[in-house]
C-alpha cells in the first residue's frame, strides 16, 4: 500500500529517576492521532504532542507515527534511542500512580524466584503399564520476592499492601519487568521492621494504551 505522508515530526525523550520517559515533539502539518512506537511496537496514541511511558526498562527505541487520515497514510519522527534504568526494585499500578521504592530485604542478596509451569492431563489406558501425558497449551508464571520497611516508613508498608489484587509492573536495576497481578503477600512484623514477601502472577496484559 502507497502511503502519502502529510508532514514532519521532530521528537525528544527523556528518562526520570523512576525510570518513566518523558516523550515530545513538534510537529508540521495535520495529524488526526499520533502513534508511538517502542522498539516497533505500538504503545500507546493520543491526540496531544506529549506521552509518558511509564512501562519502559532496558534499551528503548521510540517514534511517533503521525496519522494523516482515515486512510491510514501516515508520518514517522525522528528515532530516539535510550537506556532506561531504577536505581532500586520498584512497585506501581499498570494503571498509574506513584512508584513504591523496595530498596531494604531482611537479607545481603536479594533473590527474585520464578517459577514456570504448563497444565499436564494424565490418561490411564488398560492395559498400558504408565499413563499417557496430554500437555495442554498454558503457560504459568509465578515470581515471588521479598522486601522490608523499616517502622519509621511504615506509610510506605501500607501503600504496598493496598496493591494486593491489583495489575502491578516491577521494574529492577539490572532491566526485568515483570506485569502481573500481586496475588498475594505475606509480612512479619519484627522489632526493627516489617517484611514482606510476594506473589506476583505474570498475566497476558496488552500494552498499548488507545
Amino acid at each position: 500500500m502507497f502511503n502519502a505522508p502529510g508532514g514532519t515530526i521532530s521528537l525528544s525523550a527523556t528518562t526520570t529517576k523512576t525510570g518513566e520517559v518523558k516523550l515530545s515533539w513538534s510537529a508540521t502539518g495535520t495529524f488526526t492521532a499520533y502513534q508511538i512506537l517502542r522498539n516497533g511496537s505500538v504503545i500507546g496514541e493520543t491526540t496531544e504532542r506529549t506521552y509518558i511511558d511509564r512501562l519502559a526498562i532496558g534499551a528503548c527505541s521510540y517514534q511517533i507515527r503521525g496519522i494523516v487520515d482515515a486512510a491510514g497514510n501516515y508520518s514517522l519522527s525522528n528515532v530516539q534511542a535510550l537506556t532506561v534504568t531504577v536505581p532500586t526494585v520498584q512497585i506501581a499500578p499498570v494503571s498509574g500512580g506513584d512508584w513504591l521504592a523496595l530498596p531494604y530485604t531482611t537479607t545481603d542478596i536479594r533473590e527474585v524466584s520464578v517459577s514456570t509451569s504448563k497444565s499436564v492431563t494424565y490418561q490411564q489406558f488398560l492395559g498400558a503399564p504408565l499413563p499417557v501425558g496430554v500437555i495442554g497449551e498454558a503457560l504459568s508464571k509465578s515470581v515471588q520476592l521479598s522486601c522490608a520497611f523499616p517502622y519509621r516508613l511504615q506509610a510506605d508498608a501500607a501503600k504496598l499492601e493496598a496493591l494486593i489484587g491489583q495489575l502491578v509492573c516491577v521494574k529492577d536495576p539490572r532491566g526485568r519487568r515483570y506485569l502481573g497481578i500481586l496475588g498475594s503477600m505475606s509480612h512479619v512484623s519484627s522489632r526493627y521492621y516489617l517484611s514482606y514477601n510476594l506473589t506476583i502472577t505474570p498475566v497476558d496484559c496488552e500494552e498499548v494504551d488507545l
